[in-house]
């Protein structure tokens, strides 16, 4: 099977979220979704957002095997201090 190249943007409830420990706990989230333990196979990237609010931008790759992404956006909608989660790109990596 091919990998997949995600993007993810998670959007915090407010602009008092400490953005590194949601970062952490995100982070964390995404390498048990992929099976992977080290920190390096996902990316984060902040940006202003509006308002004093930031989005994070979540990108990884995971074997395509592992199917959709649903169930990680479940859990990452259920995680405190989220307000809105949302799939930004898929693309397969070619190589």
């Amino acid at each position: 099977m091919a990998h997949v190249v995600v993007t993810i943007r998670v959007t915090p409830e407010s602009p008092d979220v400490n953005l590194n420990i949601l970062e952490s706990n995100i982070r964390k989230e995404i390498l048990r979704f992929i099976h992977k333990e080290e920190e390096n196979f996902v990316k984060c990237e902040v940006k202003p957002f509006a308002f004093g609010l930031h989005t994070m931008d979540f990108m990884f790759a995971m074997d395509e095997a592992l199917g959709s992404t649903d169930a990680l956006e479940d859990i990452l909608r259920n995680t405190e201090e989220v307000q809105g989660v949302e799939v930004t790109d898929v693309r397969r990596m070619l190589g």
